[in-house]
């Protein structure tokens, strides 16, 4: 069946570091599609155990690239550099493409779209299957999601395709920073750029075995690992200055003091719950410099940012950190104390129609039972929230 001429050029990027076992399954997916991918480029990331011989026997049908060991995002980097098609699907090694997924990603397709993203199936091993890793349901602006909390839920690697202008302003993805999770860096990118839709089919297969990178015990448990929070962190801080944030001005001042702040709350977590470090106060000081640069209310925004400063050199007394993670902690001279700093008047400047009032994450220690459901006021930065009831997101992505 020929090709329809409007229909987007699909390239797969299959990222390898020694998973030989897998590798052939994961490559024979893409090359048996009911339609036929643009481009399958595979990179092989400094493998020891023979997975370059596979790449070896698919000739011409595949373009290897082979590079010294550097992490996903190194990977991720030089396969899009290779690329030429209009949508990019990264697929992890050990995972697979059910035949018609790449046919169903064009059909689905339209200009506007950021990200497809759809559900895998879960399989072991040896490809028995154990379950399914559902994709969100709601097709709702991710952008809107991030900017209540720091992070949203995703799909991992695999269960997403891209934009090509979406991979364009993300790369050079961060090499060092990013050597795993680095989808949860191409997410964020996406969800700034316009729509992600998901999609109701189960389209791939996600491996769950004992040399997965990152997904090893299950998603309840990743939620609670202290690595996923340090993730949402650093990501929250990193597009807090990021320079390639695309938006109107106002809109983007608001929502780099919502990602500042979103930086402190889970520094804030993690400090309570036994990380401990300096980045508290690395926050604090951050957040207070946005505040100074940004366009809100004169008054409130210059005393906040000096509360902030002062915070920062007492944030390791106990109770100030206590008031910092949780409202109501505070006693009622330090609550009456933020309303006359203006709390009301940042609060009206930075909740406009784009991005509605914190539904911000449960603190990281409430987080560890897998049937939590707690409700409840909870507090980002200097604290404006409203009561919710939330467990754990499903996935931190991979």
């Amino acid at each position: 069946m020929p090709r329809p001429e409007t229909e987007p050029k699909l390239s797969v990027i299959i990222t390898n570091w020694n998973y030989a076992a897998y590798l052939a399954a994961a490559i024979d997916s893409v090359l048996g599609q009911t339609r036929p991918v643009h481009e399958c480029i595979v990179v092989d990331d400094g493998s020891t155990d023979g997975s370059r011989k596979i790449l070896a026997t698919y000739g011409s049908r595949i373009r290897p690239v082979l590079t010294r060991n550097g992490g996903q995002a190194a990977a991720c980097n030089a396969g899009f550099a290779l690329s030429s098609g209009d949508l990019i699907l990264f697929l992890d090694a050990d995972d697979a493409l059910k035949p018609e997924a790449i046919e169903t990603i064009a059909t689905a397709w339209n200009p506007d779209l950021a990200a497809v993203c759809y559900s895998l199936e879960l399989i072991d091993r040896a490809g028995a299957p154990s379950g399914i890793y559902p994709a969100f349901a709601d097709d709702i602006d991710q952008r809107v999601r991030l900017m209540e909390g720091g992070t949203f839920t995703f799909m991992p690697t695999s269960g997403n395709a891209f934009a090509r202008r979406v991979i364009e302003l993300a790369c050079p993805l961060p090499e060092q920073r990013w050597r795993i999770s680095a989808d949860a860096y191409l997410l964020r990118v996406a969800a700034f750029c316009g729509r992600i839709l998901p999609l109701r089919q189960s389209l791939g297969y996600y491996r769950i075995h004992e040399a997965n990178n990152y997904y090893r015990v299950g998603a309840a448990k990743l939620w609670t690992d202290r690595r996923g929070a340090t993730d949402i962190a650093d990501l929250a801080r990193h597009f807090a200055t990021w320079e390639r944030l695309p938006g109107a001005a106002a809109r983007l001042d608001r929502e780099r003091l919502r990602l500042q702040m979103a930086a402190l709350h889970w520094r804030v977590a993690l400090h309570r719950t036994g990380e401990r470090s300096a980045a508290v106060g690395g926050e604090l000081r951050r957040l207070a410099s946005r505040l100074v640069r940004s366009r809100a209310p004169l008054w409130p925004r210059l005393a906040l940012a000096a509360a902030a400063v002062l915070a920062s050199g007492l944030w390791r007394l106990g109770p100030l950190l206590d008031w910092l993670g949780d409202p109501h902690e505070r006693p009622a001279i330090v609550v009456a104390a933020l309303a006359l700093l203006g709390r009301k008047r940042l609060e009206r400047y930075l909740f406009d129609a784009h991005t509605p009032r914190w539904r911000t994450p449960t603190p990281l220690e409430t987080l560890v039972r897998p049937d939590n459901d707690v409700g409840g006021e909870q507090c980002l930065g200097f604290g404006w929230s409203r009561d919710h009831r939330s467990g754990p997101p499903r996935s931190l992505g991979d």
